[in-house]
């Protein structure tokens, strides 16, 4: 009998395998980098971020298990996806620039949805008078400050109520540099851009196209009284570009 066990189960899990595969299949023309599973479908998926709904299409999401209806806890993100101009969803027309690992690379944004339980979600300390004391020197619109530990720099602007921060990876590094910084949403909500740091001078223009795209995700809800709301308050959009 033992022996027998052996030889079958093999079988028998590869069926439940191929079953399982066959159920649900991935056109080869709907994987992404690394191989993950891509969809061009617009159905949207309700996400709960801290009481907050989201109703997010699938083309944007580039994980496969939140293609399903979630309550991700404080920290978690939504990992989402979009190509340059317009922070434009997965599609067959934009299914190229995913896969490619250079040039295509450079037009894909990256931002993420998560909830936070404290302050609005931006990292205040790159504001603090005694920090931009330290910075020196200009590129574009930003100072540009040092990184307390690596070489990395940080780009910090701020106009107003406007504040931006970005960490900026240095030049030549692979498979290409990059900028990322974070920005508030709503109550307990905040999200994250990063982008090939190439993009900086359409940095205004990359902040605006995911604000429009994420709050579009929003469901609003009367019930719930908000304290901050920069959907809204458009602080981050009509940004020009500089380059």
């Amino acid at each position: 009998m033992t022996l027998t066990w052996i030889f079958i189960r093999p079988i028998v899990l590869a069926v439940l395998v191929v079953a399982t595969q066959s159920s649900s299949p991935v056109v080869p023309d709907e994987k992404g980098r690394w191989g993950y599973p891509r969809t061009s479908s617009l159905e949207p998926v309700e996400h709960v971020l801290m009481g907050h709904r989201f109703r997010i299409p699938k083309a944007y999401l580039y994980l496969k298990k939140q293609w399903a209806p979630r309550i991700p806890e404080p920290g978690n993100p939504l990992l989402m996806e979009g190509s340059l101009p317009g922070i434009a969803p997965y599609s067959k027309e934009t299914a190229p620039l995913h896969k490619d690992y250079r040039s295509g690379y450079r037009q894909i944004v990256h931002f993420s949805l998560r909830g936070i339980k404290y302050g609005i979600g931006l990292d205040e300390e790159y504001f603090e008078p005694r920090y931009l004391e330290e910075c020196r020197g200009k590129r574009l619109d930003f100072r540009v400050c040092r990184a307390t530990f690596n070489d990395d720099e940080i780009l910090v602007q701020i106009d107003g109520e406007k504040k931006i921060a970005f960490k900026c990876s240095k030049d030549g590094t692979v498979p290409s540099p990059h900028c990322e910084g974070w920005f508030p949403l709503i109550d307990n909500v905040a999200f994250e851009i990063r982008f090939s740091k190439p993009h900086l001078g359409r940095a205004g223009l990359i902040i605006a196209g995911v604000y429009e795209v994420i709050c579009g995700f929003h469901v609003p809800d009367a019930n719930i009284p908000l304290t901050y709301n920069y959907c809204e308050k458009k602080v981050y959009h009509g940004t020009e570009s500089k380059d």
